[in-house]
């Protein structure tokens, strides 16, 4: 870990390149100390404590898992004649000179940790030789990965890899609690020198150290400010509201954080551009790089007010030439939003960087005073870190030999982000070591080029807004927003629904159309039945701009009306009958409907006039001469509001002509096909098992009316009808799937499914699979009512161990999705943002409700046409690297837990990878808003064991903060369904 403090050696010296160290030195307390503060030689009788900054460090490894994480390696390639005594004896001469590389940590009976100074002895240095380069550095890497156990030691360790005879790696591995970024250099200078001495014979050229690292943290201890608690008083008032990041769907917190790090260079010019900046702004280097990565989160993430770590040098003269851990880690409160300008953002982080310098304590202090109820290794204030690295290099200078670093990294990650900086006369420097549950290495090498951009803009645009900075590359930008939006596919663009039907009822009149139970329909008799109620509908005065209510059951005449309705040029209104009549009298009176057809039980509104099927045999057979267009309306679907009022959504027929053309072309449905309808009528899926199937000229099957909502019954329809595509939500599929378990059914006869609407769980393929024939497809589709109900598709292969959900997959023939920020630009590839889609299905709006149409179907940005529009879904997904999206939950559906903003989705998905997927609802329990709690609804999968709440909270909180963990969990056998098979979060049982 790199840290921000003083330069060695005295102010004087130091030069004009130097002067971010001087600034540094000046802003830290504490710095300049009275001589009465002088640090002494400590009573060697007494028990030794550790400074505040190892006991952080010991309380963390306690908390761990014995992991690497706290592993410093360096790795060295010597090239010339290296005498390896010599080097033996400089290790040696360096381990003696600094007892806190020979020193060892106990936990003593009262439950404090101490520290034993071991005596000087001689230290190992195996020699290793290796078949060539790529071996030694694989086998450094592996050393570096090794833990180091602070309680026997050593804590720092050797190893040397010869490659040729004048060709070697050293590897020094050196345990965090003994070392600091400052301590490096010092490591390096003395071994330098000690080397050169031990090879000519000669006395070293190193001053006597009148104190050791032992003493240095007996002064601290006993000179503990009780300025404290007022300090930390103020740090909590800072802390309290700050937003918890969120970079990735689960970030893995507290345990078995694996990672890796990556390195960045850029040009001197960059680093003049800095100082430049840094110079005519009053600030520092630091603050100036600091900002731009304040900048990177929020544009990553939308916080707003969020902590970054830093780390703090706290040497003085007395202890600037001691290896030890002198760093103290500080939070910085940063203050971002869109409409920030670069400079904006840069004054408010120098503000708050000498807020924190002057106020900084100990940071197990803070932590003690602010978040007491530590329960993993991890910050409890932070998950990234930046660091400015701003002392002496590293480098290993022996005589005759030529020096070259080689990055090693221990396997682990501390934070989910961490990134540390430097800027020299030659170069800036970055490296990025990141948790692989966040980000994979081309993610990372990604996020360093955004920095990089963002950098340059604070140099050469700092008063441009944040929101406007681009990110993306044009490449980056050109994949997300053009290479996996290329859709375009002919399909019928001039077409009616009910036209494509009429030619499929031309082109085989006879064949079956609809089946319901006994009863089966041809395509010669659905069009004429159909064509006898449009008859109807027009002779009472029925026109296009009207809205035609069905209430009507599954069935032939549903079908029938469906089809008539469009004939007129009217759109339909769907209403269940099983919806509460007062429901349905909203419904009629807010859509404007004229007409309804049927009536069972039909709403009784004052000027609607009830249309029933069986009531038109003395109209016409033929077809009504009526030119309806493409984008006349369909019909219009009422979804659920989240005011409690009921959103009428308005759809044409090319939308629903495209969606419908691309699954039939797409999966091969035609003639041979019989479809299952499950979906009921108010549910849009239902639009694809009627107009879907017979514009591909295949068959409708309906349960029978007494059957439709028993699962036990479809396999014998399924059977007996045989039943080849099947289309619902994940919940109805699953019922059928968990019946033909209890039957220890086997290869059913469906070859397609078609599941949307809802999260499919993890486990439903591979169950499902077991219960159809080999080559049954399963695909899962994504989209939204707005948008003609299906935009995205992925095909199912298998299940892949590293999903936390199945993919939402990648956008339909002609339409498009983007991953956008609050100002409408791209995100990143793997970083989450705020789903729209567009294309050829986005709706015409919200029924009546001109104001929240506004705000949900947006101007398309990206579309090739003029005019072009998308829709806002509130949903958050990101791009996986392959073109598939994947969806995180919803933007909405946030709630306050003690003044914490919690997303139930980000829970939600936290808990199905614990749970293989099942089916889970977190809620917000309690009736006053200041005191509610979360619980969290589980579906129990009887036939598997199910983690006891204890094995819940201690996945949650290896997943997430503790403010997001359920303070209860309830087991359910299965969530209430709609009408339209989608699970429900209404009344649930009460935790106990």
């Amino acid at each position: 870990m790199t840290d921000v403090g003083a330069p060695r050696g005295s102010l004087e010296r130091l030069s004009g390149a130097k002067r971010e160290l001087l600034t540094s030195l000046l802003l830290t307390r504490g710095r300049e100390r009275a001589a009465s503060r002088t640090i002494g030689r400590r009573d060697p009788g007494q028990p030794c404590p550790l400074s505040h900054g190892q006991e952080q460090l010991w309380i963390a490894e306690l908390l761990g898992d014995g992991q690497s994480r706290y592993n410093v390696p360096y790795g060295i390639r010597l090239r010339g004649d290296l005498e390896i005594s010599a080097l033996r004896t400089a290790l040696d001469g360096v381990v003696a000179r600094h007892a806190v590389l020979r020193t060892i940590y106990e936990h003593r009976p009262d439950g404090t940790p101490g520290q034993i100074v071991l005596p000087a002895r001689p230290m190992a240095l195996p020699v290793e030789e290796t078949a060539d380069e790529d071996s030694a550095v694989a086998a450094a890497h592996r050393e570096a990965r090794v833990p180091i156990d602070i309680r026997t030691g050593p804590v720092l360790r050797a190893r040397l890899f010869r490659i040729a005879a004048h060709d070697h790696l050293l590897v020094l591995v050196v345990h965090h609690i003994a070392t600091d970024a400052w301590s490096a250099s010092i490591l390096f200078e003395e071994l330098a020198e000690l080397y050169d001495a031990a090879r000519v014979a000669r006395v070293p050229r190193l001053a006597e150290l009148d104190i050791d690292y032992a003493d240095a943290a007996a002064h601290e201890r006993a000179r503990e400010s009780g300025d404290y608690e007022r300090r930390i008083a103020l740090w909590r008032e800072q802390l309290a509201t700050t937003e918890t990041l969120t970079l990735a769907p689960v970030s893995v917190r507290g345990t078995a954080r694996t990672g890796r790090r990556i390195h960045h260079r850029w040009d001197a010019q960059l680093g003049r551009d800095l100082r430049r900046v840094a110079e005519s702004s009053r600030s520092t280097v630091f603050n100036v790089m600091l900002a731009a990565f304040a900048v990177l989160l929020h544009r990553y993430t939308g916080a707003s007010r969020f902590a970054i770590g830093t780390v703090m040098a706290n040497r003085d003269r007395q202890t600037e030439r001691l290896i030890g851990y002198f760093a103290n880690t500080v939070p910085l409160v940063t203050e971002v939003d869109g409409t920030d300008t670069l400079k904006d953002v840069l004054t408010r982080a120098t503000d708050r960087s000498v807020w924190a310098r002057e106020h900084q304590v100990p940071f197990d202090v803070l932590v003690d005073g602010v978040a007491p109820e530590r329960t993993s290794a991890d910050s409890p204030f932070f998950d990234v870190m930046f660091v400015f690295n701003n002392g002496p290099g590293h480098e290993l200078h022996l005589p005759g030999i030529s020096f070259a670093p080689t990055p090693l990294h221990s396997g682990a990650a501390k934070f989910a982000l961490d990134l540390s900086c430097a800027v020299t006369d030659q170069e800036v420097i970055v490296s990025l070591e990141f948790d692989h549950s966040v980000l994979d290495v081309a993610g990372a090498e990604r996020l360093l080029g955004h920095y990089g951009r963002l950098l340059t803009a604070l140099c050469t645009e700092p008063e441009e807004l944040v929101a406007r900075v681009e990110l993306l590359t044009t490449a980056e930008r050109n994949l997300v927003v053009g290479e996996w939006n290329r859709t375009g596919q002919d399909f019928p663009d001039g077409a009616t629904v009910h036209g494509l039907f009429e030619r499929q009822a031309d082109r085989q009149p006879d064949a079956p159309a609809v089946v319901c139970g006994n009863d089966v329909v041809t395509y010669r008799a659905l069009d004429e039945r159909a064509n006898r109620l449009a008859h109807a509908l027009l002779a009472l005065g029925c026109g296009s701009a009207d809205r035609v209510g069905i209430c009507l059951r599954r069935g032939i005449d549903l079908v029938a009306a469906q089809l008539a309705v469009a004939k007129t040029g009217a759109g339909y209104v769907p209403l269940d009958p099983g919806y509460p009549a007062e429901r349905l009298r909203w419904m009629v009176a807010d859509s404007g409907a004229r007409f309804v057809i049927g009536g069972d039980p039909g709403p009784v509104v004052g000027a609607v006039t009830t249309v029933e099927p069986e009531a038109v045999a003395d109209q016409p057979m033929s077809r009504p001469e009526r030119a309806v267009r493409p984008d006349d309306l369909l019909y219009l679907i009422y979804t659920s509001g989240s005011t409690g009022r009921p959103k009428g959504v308005l759809l044409d027929h090319r939308g629903r002509v495209n969606n419908f053309a691309d699954f039939n072309r797409r999966f091969g449905i035609g003639p041979g096909d019989r479809v299952l309808g499950v979906s009921a009528l108010a549910f849009d899926m239902s639009a694809y098992d009627v107009f879907g199937t017979l514009i591909a000229g295949a068959t409708l099957v309906f349960p029978p009316p007494q059957e439709e909502r028993l699962p036990d019954r479809w396999i014998d329809t399924i059977r007996r009808e045989r039943i080849t595509v099947w289309h619902s939500v994940p919940a109805l599929f699953g019922l059928l799937i968990e019946e033909a378990e209890s039957r220890r059914c086997t290869a059913l006869p469906i070859r397609l499914v078609l599941l949307g609407g809802d999260w499919i769980p993890l486990s439903l393929p591979a169950r499902a699979a077991a219960r159809l024939d080999d080559s049954a497809r399963l695909v899962s589709m994504g989209g939204a009512t707005e948008v003609s109900m299906d935009s995205t598709i992925h095909v199912l292969d298998q299940v892949s161990p590293q999903w936390r959900s199945i993919p939402y997959g990648a956008p339909m023939a002609n339409q498009t999705a983007y991953v956008l920020d609050s100002a409408l630009s791209p995100m990143p590839v793997g970083i989450a943002g705020e789903l729209y889609l567009g294309g050829v299905g986005v709706g015409w709006g919200y029924h009546n409700r001109a104001g929240l149409t506004a705000g949900r179907f947006v101007p398309d940005p990206f579309g090739p046409a003029a005019g072009a529009r998308m829709y806002r879904t509130g949903d958050r997904a990101r791009w996986m690297p392959d073109g598939n999206l994947e969806l995180l939950g919803r933007t909405d559906f946030q709630i306050k837990i003690n003044g914490y903003r919690v997303e139930t989705g980000e829970v939600e998905a936290a808990l199905r990878e614990l749970l293989d997927g099942s089916a889970v609802l977190v809620a917000a329990s309690g009736a006053r808003e200041d005191a509610k709690t979360l619980v969290a609804y589980i579906v129990v999968n009887r036939d598997a064991a199910t983690p006891d709440d204890g094995e819940l909270e201690r996945g949650l909180a290896a997943r997430l903060p503790r403010h997001m963990i359920p303070a209860a969990f309830v087991r359910l056998d299965s969530f209430p369904l709609t009408p339209t098979g989608r699970s429900i979060g209404g009344p649930s049982p009460r935790p106990r």
